[in-house]
């Protein structure tokens, strides 16, 4: 599954390169869980429409970390690719395969003076399916509202999420947006987010 996946966002990665029109989402928030200690992060997004075609498709990282810790342990980095079509009017539907660390990678923890690899480390594969509306209100202001449903392939992790969205973006230029936005999630994680951030149309 992870070769799947790798091989999905590397194709993505390389049809990105030769689209028209790529979109770049740069967002900062922070999550209060209601089991478990808060969160906050930073998110990337890369997004472009294929070619004569009204599919859009998208590379998506995040990196949430605990708040009020000295070290990362309780990390998660997200790597995901998403496949999202126009359906009528201003709505959307959006379908994307990802893979979850926690305290993997570069992140470690203090033992001593040292910093060691945590062992504790796991990760999981997960897909998602949102459905979605970005309802333009004036030339600059559009309202958005979106559904998500999250769980992982095996439904062995319990990781399976409910996520209702809601924000607002302003238009500063053309080519520059700021968005601020409320998550609300349910299932086996409970929580409310608050985020931030700016999408750059090339």
């Amino acid at each position: 599954m992870k070769i799947l996946i790798l091989s999905l966002m590397a194709s993505a990665a390389l049809a990105t390169s030769a689209m028209a029109a790529p979109t770049a989402t740069v967002t900062g928030g922070y999550t209060f869980n209601k089991v478990g200690g808060d969160v906050e992060f930073v998110a990337a997004d890369v997004a472009s429409r294929l070619p004569a075609s009204p599919f859009s498709v998208d590379i998506f990282l995040k990196d949430s970390v605990p708040v009020n810790t000295q070290v990362r342990s309780g990390s998660t980095q997200r790597v995901e690719v998403g496949l999202s079509v126009p359906v009528v009017g201003p709505t959307y539907v959006r379908a994307a395969v990802g893979d979850a660390a926690h305290d993997y990678s570069f992140h470690y923890i203090v033992s001593g003076r040292k910093l060691v690899l945590n062992p504790t480390a796991t990760d999981h594969q997960y897909y998602n399916l949102t459905a979605g509306i970005a309802l333009p209100v004036t030339k600059d202001v559009t309202l958005d509202a979106a559904e998500r449903y999250e769980n992982t392939f095996t439904n062995t992790n319990q990781f399976e999420t409910w996520t209702t969205s809601v924000g607002a973006s302003y238009a500063l230029t053309q080519n520059l947006a700021l968005r601020v936005g409320y998550d609300r999630q349910e299932g086996n994680t409970r929580s409310d987010t608050v985020a931030a951030g700016a999408k750059l149309t090339f």
